[in-house]
């Protein structure tokens, strides 16, 4: 709301917004998921109603998204037919590895192929431990570089990216 009490173009009567990094690490950590909401009855959603820098985050995040959805359209029949979700717990992909234990809850695999790490804390910039798990190498898709299996690395990203690698 603005300091007048008139409401926001765009935002919803009675709505708080997030602060805009949380926002861009909001939509980052949907486009890995299933199914992606912005909708909400308790805040603004819409990347229109953020800054500049955490707009123009949602849209990179949410084109991405778009450019993914064969992958996650196998995923989904791959989860039909198997089972297995598409959203993976890293020790369901690596039962006898300890460190997919302790990754529990921090990083996951999306469908059989991505290695999600989102950042869940405040700030534009962030580190972000990730485990590597072993028997692949793992390229980070906003940089190119290539992580060894079998290691920990810390990773840092700001707004426009987000610890996100492919495996090879």
């Amino acid at each position: 709301m603005l300091d007048c009490g008139l409401q926001e173009p765009g935002s919803e009567p009675g709505s708080t917004k997030l602060p805009d990094d949380l926002y861009a690490r909001w939509v980052q950590f949907g486009t890995f998921q299933p199914i992606d909401r912005l909708h909400s009855n308790h805040s603004d959603r819409l990347p229109w109603q953020y800054g500049p820098e955490a707009n123009a985050s949602a849209k990179k995040f949410l084109n991405l998204r778009e450019k993914l959805l064969p992958y996650t359209y196998a995923a989904a029949k791959e989860a039909t037919r198997t089972g297995t979700p598409i959203v993976r717990s890293m020790y369901l992909a690596y039962p006898n590895e300890q460190a997919a234990y302790a990754t529990a809850g921090s990083q996951y695999l999306y469908g059989p192929d991505y290695l999600v790490a989102p950042v869940t804390t405040p700030g534009t910039t962030a580190t972000t431990s990730v485990w590597f798990p072993p028997g692949n190498s793992w390229t980070d898709i906003f940089t190119g570089k290539t992580y060894r299996g079998g290691t920990t690395q810390n990773i840092t990203t700001t707004l426009d990216t987000m610890p996100l690698f492919k495996k090879h």
